[in-house]
């Protein structure tokens, strides 16, 4: 089975210092203005310097390289500093409650930011806060604007330069440029420093920039006034001018007014500035002109967007381009911000192109992408509504609806995605035209799973029905039921009879009784104010009749709610009805009818909202009717005019009460705000939280200073409280629509660590959903490291298993998460090594999670076991006898757990007594625990009454495991010492100690016992030098040594050996003796005796012949075809005649025999020589023939058949080499007239070579001499006129006879010429 999973539960209470759940996130629809950050490129195109998702409110950027700076008031609580870098992400630098901040600028060396800051000056509605970022609302005062810094980092914050009111810094960072009341100045940033001016004598100075560097010419460009219209220069002063250097003039502008927006910036290199005036130029500070310079706007396009700031951002990827901050010509968009403070508030998406208006933004399911309305239009033509689809970040890429069926211009509104998010329902009706300038509006249905443009209309909501009666309905604003089966909506609907009904004549309904309707409404039989005696509003009648064919039950299940219908001409009331959301319709509901008591409720209910997990509506009421303009039919986005509230109901109309304002009941009438305070009225477009713990809706807001605006108001439907969420002013924000998101939190739990090695403990998962909407498909991979094991296998059906894709990982499943409820896992691990283990943990979910740094959570499980190790000494190591020895056992847990129930045992040698110390048991010393790092000490003290040498052994056990048994033994060494010790000694003699080979010596050993004690089991190991054998020997000895027994002191034993020799020689005879036991003085067991051998003299020799061989051969190195002249010499070097001689001489394979002195010497039986006396010699002669190329010898032998008293010197021979000439030609054919180039090999240096074709005529040239590496190399020619075909060119030796080698020859062919061009032509 899988580990214990708790079904999802409640989460405990928040400990203070954890974070809030996630507020959630609304979507909404803002209207007013907006700014944002863009780079301008070719012609003046705008890109977003933000992408969605990053961008907010922006103004005021200022950047270095790519990391950029920026004001936002995205928060909602002021305006903030903003920091990104490249593509990273947005974060919040610094903001200053209660403050304004403007103008940051980044340092040199982006460590720092610079900006001006200055108390709230007084509410949203001042001049100076509509020309900045808009900020929330904020305290009231006064004060004079000055510079502040802060690291990037956020820390640092102080104030600078006191009163003023702009600042850039100098190239290197250290000194700041500031204007105060018109004037430029310069000083230090570090503070204290004197403040230089730098603007030009009185001239005023605004908004003055700083050149940077290096490579610039220290220069500081600001904007001064050139008339009395406030037109403005852009003039630069050299930076150290002390303002006493005269203005160079760069550029002028021609914008002049309070509107008119000016400004500056130098380009990163310091080539190019950009002035703002109005619009955005570029200057070239060396190229100064009377103009303003040239446009980045292309001038014959309308430009919309209001450039305030100019800057420079440089891409990583690219160069410097132009960076504008402005207000956008779009006042329509789609903006998303947290449900609290701060809000995070963020751009998705502004109106594009000919859309003039957004609205009903509807999040999918999932949270990913959002549908919804963009009105579009052009002059003279009607709008066009149409629904859009796309990625909650990617709605400037958003698609239209389309489907099979749509109809051509349709009007779209009110999408609401299905829980699925399969099916999207819409309220649609057709273009409107002069014949039906109001056409009504139905509920549609279609299937989106394959992507909004290729929906298919799966049904429409019927229209009210009656048999015998003619309906009218305008259906709209659809809301899905939690469970996916129902769609609520709001209907105006009107009816009259066919058949037997005079016109006007009212038909009768359900009568519901005589009691007072709640709220207002009239007693059985009255009138509504307004309303004929004869009408009613489409749910009912006053007059308790019943319609022909109609019966009591309320609801005839046909698509009708049973009961009384009003005349055409009255359309002052819209009900909540409900319906199946399935094709071909079903019984349909009269919520509003069902709530008020009875169809005759003159109410205007729209924007129903079902609550999630309940059958709950929560729908806005107005009972307030306007005489004039288009009527109910219109239904305009934001509502109908005038008072409001928003109520709540089952989906039977039944306990009902109102949320926005509180209350218990559901008036029909709208009560009046008290007091004169800012109030918070006409609350439209509830839509729930995903987890439906909070409603959104938006408000009218009346403030203080005469500005009313539409916010957002989050309430708590169980008492009413909540909070309006701030805005921008003059920015109204309607139509809310939350975000399903998740936001899931993963913690790891244990009561295990640490944990034993090889036990099993258990560690606690805990998934927590903190978002505001559940989380489905939610999973935590569990990774263990390698020190921690499932203590079982993982069961398929339980919560965790294995993950295919990676051993050490577990997938939980938790399913789908309910929102602010967590799921609790328990795992059996086993540790299987020691050490700290981290078992690591990651969540994800179906669902967007807006913090995700908590969805990972690690735990660190500490693994431990004993480790058991022993040490032993003995003190001191040697002893005399019965003098004692103390043996330490040490041991230490050098582990990092308790060992429980630890034993020495013992293993003591015989010999040795105990003196001291408790003897250890048989099964051994009980230790008890031992402590991780403790140890503990067995101390014992033994003597011997005899010599001894031993080991005492100790080894460790304990009930515990043991991390290295390797370490559990140890031992001592103790050696104990009889001071009564033998002395065996040797010594030895050899008489006579010189002999001569063959003679004989005696050698003597005698061993004898020197010491007080006896020496026991001596033995004596004769050693012989090489050469010398034994003879006899007494005792017996084997080659191994004497065994001598045992010698008491003073005893003596002999062994006397034999010896001889067969060579002379010069050595030694030695004898060691040796004794298992103590050896009072070791330096006497060894002793020798020196032995001389000399040789034995010899007789003279008798006298005896000497018969020699020598042989000579010439040249040694011969080539084919030429000579080799060899001779054999026999002599006899003995001092008698040499007889019976015979001489036997053998050629190398190859040579051929020309002439012979003695042709038989060369066969194999040789030929018989004379005899030769003391000191004469016979020669044979040969003269050979090599035919090939050959390595070999001529060899001789001679034999005899009388004395010879050397016969090694009877052989003798003579090497010989045979060398092959070799000719080469290149190349091997030609045509007439060309030369080829004769190359020669392995000729015989120093030969003269003539060389001649075998066919043709050679041109008469000098011989060729061979170079003394055998080699040579001449050109040969053909003639022109020479014949073709084959030939031979011959090399042959010239000037010697005979000659030295054979002639060698080498083919070439001679081939017709062909014609080539003429640089590849053969001269001729």
């Amino acid at each position: 089975m899988g580990p214990p999973v708790t079904a999802a539960e409640p989460p405990p209470a928040r400990a203070a210092d954890a974070p809030a759940p996630d507020p959630g996130r609304i979507a909404y629809v803002a209207d007013g203005p907006h700014r944002s950050l863009a780079t301008v490129g070719p012609r003046g195109a705008l890109t977003p310097l933000l992408p969605a998702g990053a961008a907010g409110n922006d103004c005021q950027a200022a950047a270095r390289g790519d990391d950029l700076v920026w004001v936002s008031d995205r928060d909602g609580t002021g305006e903030g500093l903003y920091r990104r870098t490249g593509d990273g992400p947005v974060t919040l630098v610094v903001a200053r409650p209660g403050a304004r901040i403007a103008d940051p600028v980044l340092s040199p060396d982006r460590q720092w930011i610079a900006f001006v800051s200055w108390e709230n000056d007084g509410g949203d509605g001042s001049y100076t806060s509509r020309d900045r970022c808009d900020a929330a609302r904020g305290r009231s005062g006064e004060s004079e604007p000055s510079v502040w810094v802060v690291r990037t980092d956020g820390t640092g914050l102080r104030e600078a330069v006191r009163d003023a009111d702009w600042a850039d810094w100098s190239a290197d960072g250290t000194e700041f440029v500031f204007t105060r009341e018109e004037r430029a100045y310069r000083t230090r940033v570090a503070g204290g420093g004197a403040e230089t001016p730098v603007s030009y004598g009185e001239s005023p100075a605004a908004w003055p920039v700083w050149e940077p560097g290096p490579g610039g010419e220290d220069r500081i460009a600001y904007l001064t006034p050139i008339d009395d219209r406030g037109r403005r220069a852009l003039v630069v002063v050299p930076a150290g001018g002390r303002g006493a250097v005269p203005e160079r003039r760069l550029a002028s502008g021609e914008a002049y007014g309070s509107t008119a927006r000016h400004g500056a910036a130098w380009s990163p290199d310091g080539d190019r500035l950009v002035f703002l005036d109005d619009e955005p130029y570029l200057v070239d500070p060396d190229r100064p002109c009377a103009c303003r310079g040239t446009a980045l706007f292309d001038p014959d396009e309308a430009v919309l967007y209001e450039t305030e700031r100019v800057g420079w951002y440089t891409p990583a990827w690219a160069g410097p381009v132009v960076m504008v901050s402005g207000k956008d010509p779009e006042t329509f968009g789609i903006e998303r911000q947290r449900a609290a403070v701060p809000l995070e508030r963020l751009e998705l998406r502004a109106a594009q192109g000919e859309e003039s208006a957004l609205a009903d933004p509807a999040y999918t399911p999932d949270g990913r992408r959002l549908a919804f309305v963009a009105t579009t239009g052009q002059p003279e033509a009607p709008d066009t509504e149409q629904i859009l689809v796309g990625d909650e970040f990617g709605l400037a890429r958003a698609v239209p609806l389309r489907y099979e069926g749509m109809g051509q211009g349709e009007h779209q509104s009110r999408p609401a995605w299905s829980p699925d998010g399969a099916r999207l329902a819409f309220a649609r009706r057709a273009r409107p035209s002069s014949a039906d300038p109001q056409p009504r509006s139905e509920i549609a249905v279609v299937d989106v799973s394959r992507g909004p443009q290729e929906g298919r209309l799966l049904h429409t909501v019927p229209g009210r029905s009656r048999p015998g009666y003619v309906c009218l309905s305008d259906d709209r604003d659809p809301a899905w039921s939690p469970d996916g089966g129902t769609l609520a909506f709001s209907r105006w609907s009107l009816c009259w009879g066919e058949i037997g009904v005079a016109p006007g004549e009212p038909l009768r309904g359900i009568r519901r009784g005589a009691g007072a309707l709640d709220g207002g409404g009239t007693r059985d039989g009255g009138t509504l104010p307004g309303a004929s005696t004869s009408g009613n509003d489409g749910g009912g009648t006053s007059d308790g009749g019943t319609p022909p064919g109609a019966s009591t039950s309320g609801n005839d299940g046909g698509g009708t709610s049973d009961g009384p219908v009003r005349p055409l001409s009255d359309s002052r009331d819209r009900h909540i009805w409900t319906a199946p959301a399935q094709p071909g319709g079903g019984a349909q509901s009269d919520v509003s009818a069902a709530q008020c008591g009875s169809p005759d409720c003159r109410v205007v209910d729209v924007r129903p909202a079902y609550r999630p997990g309940t059958d709950r509506l929560a729908f806005v009421r107005q009972t307030a009717v306007p005489e004039e303009g288009p009527g109910l039919l219109a239904a305009p986005p934001s509502g109908y005019e005038g008072p409001r509230m928003v109520l709540e109901a089952r989906r039977d109309g039944a306990a009902c009460r109102a949320l926005v304002p509180f209350g218990n009941g559901c008036p029909l009438t709208v009560p009046a705000p008290d007091g004169e305070a800012p109030s918070y009225d006409e609350p439209d477009n509830p839509a729930w939280s995903p987890d439906g713990a909070r409603l959104a809706v938006d408000v009218r807001v009346s403030g203080w200073d005469g500005v009313t605006d539409r916010r957002i108001r989050v309430v708590d439907p169980a008492d009413g409280r909540g909070e309006t969420l701030p805005g921008k002013i003059y920015n109204g924000q309607q139509q809310p629509a939350w975000k399903p998101s998740a936001d899931l939190k993963v913690s790891l739990t244990t009561d295990d660590s640490p944990l034993m090695l090889g036990d099993t403990g258990t560690v606690v998962l805990v998934v927590e959903n903190q978002g505001v909407a559940d989380s489905p498909r939610t999973r935590v991979r569990l990774t263990l490291p390698p020190g921690l094991e499932p203590a079982g296998p993982g069961d398929p059906a339980g919560a965790c298993a294995a993950d295919p894709a990676d051993a050490r990982s577990l997938v939980c499943e938790a399913g789908s998460l309910r929102s602010r409820t967590q799921t609790r896992i328990a795992l059996d691990v086993r540790g299987v090594a020691p050490g700290g283990q981290t078992v690591g943990a990651t969540a994800e979910g179906g669902l967007t999670d807006h913090r995700p740094q908590d969805n990972t959570a690690a735990l660190l499980v500490d693994v431990v076991v004993p480790d058991l190790a022993v040490t032993a000494t003995a003190t001191p190591p040697v002893v005399d006898i019965r003098e004692p020895s103390t043996v330490e056992f040490t041991v230490r847990n050098a582990g990092t757990a308790t060992a429980e129930n630890a034993l020495l045992a013992l293993t003591v040698p015989p010999g040795l007594t105990l003196v001291s110390g408790t003897p250890c048991p048989a099964a051994g010393c009980a230790l008890g625990s031992i402590a991780a790092g403790a140890e503990k000490k067995v101390t014992l003290v033994y003597t011997a009454e005899n010599a001894f040498s031993g080991t005492i052994e100790g080894r460790v056990t304990a009930s515990t495991r043991d991390g290295d048994p390797g370490n559990d033994r140890a031992s001592a060494d103790l050696t104990v010492v009889d001071p009564r010790l033998p002395d065996p000694a040797v010594t030895v003699t050899a008489t006579p100690s010189r002999i001569l080979t063959g003679g004989r010596s005696t050698v003597a050993y005698t061993v004898r016992n020197l010491g007080d004690a006896t020496a026991e089991e001596v033995l004596l190991t004769p050693v012989l030098a090489p050469g010398i054998t034994v003879v006899t020997a007494t005792p017996a000895c084997p080659a191994t040594g004497c065994a001598l027994g045992d010698l008491a002191p003073g005893a003596t034993a002999t062994v006397t050996w034999e010896v001889t020799a067969d060579t002379a020689l010069r050595g030694t005879v030695a004898g060691t003796v040796t004794t298992p036991g103590a050896d009072a003085d070791p330096t006497n067991n060894s002793a020798s005796a020196p032995l001389t051998v000399d040789k034995r003299p010899q007789r003279p020799p008798a006298r005896s012949a000497d018969p020699a061989v020598s042989v000579t051969a010439g040249p040694r190195t011969a080539y084919t075809g030429g000579r080799i002249t060899a001779e054999v010499t026999v002599r006899n070097d003995g001092p008698v005649t040499a007889t019976g001689l015979t001489l036997t001489v053998a050629t190398p394979p190859g040579t051929r025999l020309v002439s012979a002195s003695r042709p038989p010497c060369l066969t194999a039986a040789g030929c018989g020589l004379a005899d030769l006396a003391p000191g004469a010699r016979t020669t044979v002669r040969l003269r050979l023939a090599a035919d090939r190329a050959l390595t070999g010898a001529v060899t001789a032998t001679v034999a005899t058949t009388g004395s010879d008293s050397a016969p090694g010197n009877n052989t003798a021979s003579a090497p010989l080499t045979v060398r092959r000439p070799v000719l080469v030609l290149n190349p091997e054919l030609g045509p007439p007239g060309s030369v080829t180039q004769a190359t020669g090999s392995s000729f015989p240096p120093g030969a003269t070579v003539r060389l001649r074709w075998s066919k043709g005529v050679t041109v008469a040239a000098a011989p060729v001499v061979v170079r003394a590496d055998g080699t040579f190399s001449a050109p040969v020619l053909v003639l022109v006129q020479d014949a073709l075909g084959p030939r031979e060119l011959r090399a042959s030796h010239e000037g010697g006879s005979p000659p030295l080698f054979r002639p060698v020859g080498a083919e070439y062919l001679v081939v017709p010429g062909v014609l080539q061009p003429s640089d590849f032509q053969w001269r001729r």
